[in-house]
């Protein structure tokens, strides 16, 4: 928590093109689950919060699920690392997206620096 996930959320959804202006931002959706954005450069863009969800049963009763694999062209979902079944998936159907997984963490003794390790699953 706190390593910057919303921040680069917002970073990604303005690259993208979903958010646009000054002061343009987006919340964290850790209580709304997720928000959706329509028209970015890649599509509709929607940004997950999955912290709060415990199962992957609970991504298929919220309707995130739909939301992750039929309406949005590009997702952001944080704590995905919680969900390694829901991962598994859309590495193994991607249906024309690239995959990637995203890991920040601290430095230590550096509070104002921030390891960021990406890779392409797919």
């Amino acid at each position: 928590m706190g390593a910057g996930k919303s921040t680069l959320a917002r970073a990604l959804l303005k690259a993208l093109g979903a958010i646009r202006g000054e002061g343009a931002g987006a919340g964290s959706p850790t209580f709304a689950l997720a928000h959706e954005y329509p028209g970015g450069s890649w599509g509709e863009v929607a940004h997950a919060d999955l912290y709060r969800l415990n199962s992957e049963e609970e991504i298929r009763e919220s309707g995130l699920e739909s939301l992750l694999w039929e309406r949005a062209t590009t997702v952001i979902a944080e704590w995905m690392s919680k969900f390694p079944s829901t991962l598994e998936m859309l590495v193994e159907r991607p249906e024309g997206r690239s995959v990637w997984q995203v890991t920040l963490g601290f430095v230590e003794g550096r509070p104002d620096l921030r390891n960021v390790e990406s890779r392409r699953l797919v």
